[in-house]
């Protein structure tokens, strides 16, 4: 789930494949404003800072992906598979909107909004977390952007690392 951020929609994503909006301000029988299947099950949702990007993590058949949609009509500005097929558990922006990183079963990678939603899908991430095989179940900017937590399933550890150059800082 994400809820946009003006407080005023929610989406909600399920592991049949959809993806769902709602009012905020709506009853609780009201239709959500809009509906849109998806090719696999959605494991991570978020919106961009500025509102006006949903990106959905989705797990289909043939590779992990994820899709960018216009939150008022659900219409799709961009997408971009997951390298190798690695599966995509979390999906989070950056304080700025400039960045989306995706947490990966080996890997966490920054990705620039603006190439993405340029359909630009390959060359334009940076693989920030880990060379062994990693499950990065989670993974968030701090509030300036300039660090990345990556939590590791395997392990249960947290790692610490510098957004601009790639260094793993700490890890707890």
């Amino acid at each position: 789930m994400a809820i946009s951020p003006d407080d005023k929609t929610i989406a909600c994503g399920c592991k049949e494949g959809g993806v769902t909006l709602w009012s905020m301000d709506s009853r609780s029988d009201s239709p959500p404003l809009w509906q849109q299947d998806m090719p696999g099950k959605v494991w991570g949702l978020d919106f961009s800072t500025d509102g006006r990007t949903l990106a959905v993590a989705v797990d289909t058949p043939k590779a992990a992906l994820v899709r960018l949609l216009e939150p008022t009509t659900g219409a799709t500005l961009g997408e971009f598979e997951a390298i190798d097929g690695d599966k995509i558990w979390s999906l989070r922006f950056s304080p700025d909107g400039t960045r989306l990183v995706s947490g990966h079963s080996s890997t966490a990678r920054v990705w620039e909004c603006s190439r993405l939603l340029a359909g630009s899908s390959r060359g334009s991430s940076s693989n920030v977390v880990g060379a062994a095989p990693r499950s990065i179940v989670h993974a968030s900017f701090s509030p300036s952007g300039a660090l990345l937590a990556a939590l590791d399933w395997d392990t249960d550890e947290i790692q610490i690392w510098n957004v601009r150059d790639h260094t793993r800082l700490r890890a707890m």
